[in-house]
């Protein structure tokens, strides 16, 4: 029996029941067959469109777990509209967010520090048709070998820069603050401004947004994303020029009929409001 067969004639089989089984097939490396099962299942509701996908790979749990939904990921390549020459996106993890990016882009290349990952993400593109070029490098070291890579690199103007910091120690607890996530954006980024002019980066929910963009300087536009009415990502968008400190903040409702809100937090606190009951969304990380 081949690997696709068995996925597909045991995708929705209990793991942990099959996995007593699996000397039934000692033609299959059984601890990537079950794998195979597990991300499908977990991919059914949050990544419908690739786990249709027949021959997509999957990665370990954790990885499916933190990897962005299919509606963030086309939200974050909507938000960076179309003319780009060049998307970097260094913290590829299993390319959820390349993969969807990559189709507003006339070059891509994905950074990522774990091989097995890339591996995956170098048969997934294949068997898709993306052109994406996959690296495996930390990502300060790919920014640090950026002209040795990259060596005809299009115009700083049309380059746009991708990044998630993993937010889990080295013990695999979450951590938030920019500082502790990895990469370091607040030391990264930096190097980045000098070859990009558009840098989108992801952020925990549980972050003070006010505090970040005082770090960071430059952020023009904060995107608060949704998914039916639980609060999964927090987009910063940087464009070279804008020293704002008062950006724009969009809060989106994905999968729902409510409209875009957008605000300044300086129209917040100095319109009038009408007392009401606020109703708070609940939050998570993808």
């Amino acid at each position: 029996m081949t690997l696709e067969s068995f996925v597909q004639a045991n995708r929705y089989a209990d793991v942990r029941s099959l996995a007593l089984s699996m000397r039934r097939y000692p033609e299959l490396d059984a601890t990537f067959a079950l794998q195979q099962i597990e991300g499908l299942q977990k991919a059914e509701h949050k990544l419908p469109e690739l786990a249709a996908m027949q021959g997509w790979r999957w990665p370990e749990r954790l990885s499916v777990e933190q990897a962005s939904s299919e509606w963030t990921a086309k939200y974050k390549r909507d938000v960076l509209g179309t003319d780009i020459s060049l998307l970097v996106d260094l913290t590829g993890g299993m390319g959820i967010d390349t993969y969807y990016m990559s189709e507003r882009a006339a070059e891509t290349h994905m950074v990522e520090r774990s091989e097995a990952l890339c591996q995956l993400a170098e048969h997934n593109f294949a068997l898709t048709g993306k052109n994406v070029h996959v690296h495996h490098s930390e990502a300060e070291r790919f920014m640090n070998e950026w002209t040795e890579r990259l060596p005809h690199v299009p115009a700083k103007s049309r380059t746009v820069v991708y990044i998630d910091p993993a937010r889990r120690d080295s013990h695999g607890s979450k951590v938030y603050r920019l500082q502790d996530c990895r990469p370091d954006v607040t030391q990264l980024l930096p190097l980045v401004r000098t070859h990009a002019s558009t840098i989108l980066i992801k952020v925990s929910p549980m972050l003070d947004v006010t505090e970040v963009v005082r770090t960071l300087r430059g952020v023009s536009e904060v995107h608060i994303l949704a998914v039916k009415n639980e609060v999964k990502e927090v987009l910063l968008l940087l464009r070279e020029g804008e020293t704002t400190l008062d950006p724009t903040i969009c809060c989106v409702n994905l999968l729902t009929n409510d409209e875009p809100f957008f605000f300044r937090k300086t129209e917040e606190e100095t319109s009038p409001t009408t007392p009401t009951t606020p109703t708070t969304p609940s939050r998570s990380e993808e």
